[in-house]
Parts: C-alpha cells; sequence; structure tokens
C-alpha cells in the first residue's frame, strides 16, 4: 500500500487562510513603507476622537462592532499589517506606496476585544453649537459669534445641563437676560437634549462626506445628523 505523502492536517492551511495571510503580508509591507506603529502594543486603543486628522483619519471598531476611536491612516496600516484588524470599508482613493498598492481603509475593526468604558458627549460650546446647528435657537438667525444660554437661568435654580442649554446670537441672549422665557415673548426653535453618542462622534471628529456615509451605520444615533 503506498504511503500518504500527503501534509499533515495540523500543518495545512485553506484557501482563505492563505489569503488571509497574503492580505496581512500586503498590508505589512505598506507597514514598513509607510512607517506606521502598533497602537495595540500594550494592549489598549490609545487614540481617542478628536486627536486624527478627520481627512483620511480611520474609525475603529471594536471586536463587538462598538465604535472605539479615530486614528490615522499609518496606524490603520500597522494595526491591520500585524493582523490585529481587519478592513471593513474602503474609501475609494487607494493608499499607494513605490511597489503596492492597496484599498485605503475608512472603518476597521479589531481583531481582540478592547474593554473599556464608552465615552460620553461632553457638554462643551463647541457641541453645544454643534448640536444646535450653529444656529441662534431663539431667532434662528446662523452667527459665528454664539453664545450660550442657560433657558432656565441659572439665578432661577436652573442647571447647566444638555437639557437647559442652547446656542444664542448676543443679541437675543441679551435681550432674554435672567428671565425665563415665560416672561419674554422668545421661543424656543426646539427643545434641547442630549446629543447622542454617534453624533457627537460625528461633531468632534469632523470627518469629510465620504468618511461620514462609511461611519455612520456604525455609529448610535448618528443618521440624524
Amino acid at each position: 500500500m503506498p504511503a500518504d505523502r500527503s501534509p499533515p492536517r495540523q500543518g495545512r492551511a485553506t484557501a482563505a487562510q492563505a489569503r488571509k495571510r497574503a492580505l496581512v503580508n500586503r498590508w505589512g509591507e505598506a507597514r514598513d513603507r509607510v512607517g506606521g506603529t502598533s497602537v495595540l502594543g500594550s494592549g489598549a486603543v490609545v487614540v481617542i476622537p478628536g486627536t486624527a486628522s478627520p481627512r483620511g483619519g480611520v474609525l475603529v471598531l471594536n471586536l463587538d462592532d462598538e465604535p472605539l476611536n479615530i486614528c490615522g491612516i499609518g496606524r490603520a496600516i500597522a494595526l491591520i499589517g500585524s493582523g490585529k484588524a481587519e478592513v471593513v470599508v474602503t474609501r475609494c482613493r487607494p493608499v499607494r506606496t513605490s511597489s503596492v498598492e492597496l484599498e485605503r481603509p475608512s472603518v476597521i475593526r479589531l481583531q481582540k476585544l478592547v474593554r473599556r468604558p464608552r465615552l460620553a458627549a461632553r457638554l462643551t460650546r463647541r457641541e453645544v453649537f454643534a448640536r444646535d446647528n450653529f444656529t441662534c435657537q431663539y431667532c434662528g438667525v446662523r452667527a459665528r459669534e454664539l453664545t450660550i444660554d442657560h433657558v432656565v437661568p441659572r439665578r432661577l435654580g436652573g442647571r447647566h445641563t444638555w437639557e437647559n442649554v442652547v446656542s444664542a446670537c448676543r443679541s437675543c441672549n441679551a435681550r432674554k437676560g435672567g428671565h425665563p422665557l415665560s416672561e419674554t415673548r422668545m421661543r424656543l426653535a426646539r427643545v434641547p437634549d442630549r446629543p447622542s453618542y454617534g453624533l457627537w462622534f460625528l461633531w468632534v471628529n469632523r470627518p469629510d462626506a465620504e468618511a461620514a456615509a462609511a461611519w455612520t451605520p456604525y455609529l448610535p444615533g448618528a443618521s440624524r445628523a
């Protein structure tokens, strides 16, 4: 009976595994040429929203598809090239080096679960203005110089919360002063509320139109943007 010369089962690699390995190797070559470094060396993602350039920025998803952060293209290439992330959505323009051309990632998914609490929408002037579309909530005028107004004045016990702050032009803010709305003829354009995490994520990172369209399905509540 002829001897079985086929390689042992343990040493065999499926076609899918071989293709994945080849793809990782190509990204590894691109990583070496671009000079990217891994952001998971210590086991934790260190980039936080707002720290990467919105142009060319890549949305990083956790293993469970929860949005984690935005990283630069170099770091994305490093993660993919080291096998620590996979490409989920690509952009139209590819990544080119002297010898490699690859699809440019727009969304990537980590291959290990990173445990950390979800970031909450921070209550800052810029986020309030973004929520209100940089528009005075009393007269409807879009203005560069907006102010923050407390719907229920602080002197009357109004709190500094998402539900009690709105964008107001200087004229409307001065007109309302420290009075409650019931003592004025002013009306709010919309009831102020806390923005969803997805909307806040987009406001902070301000991606271009192509990236925003690619990221929105992975950002809870961002479809309102």
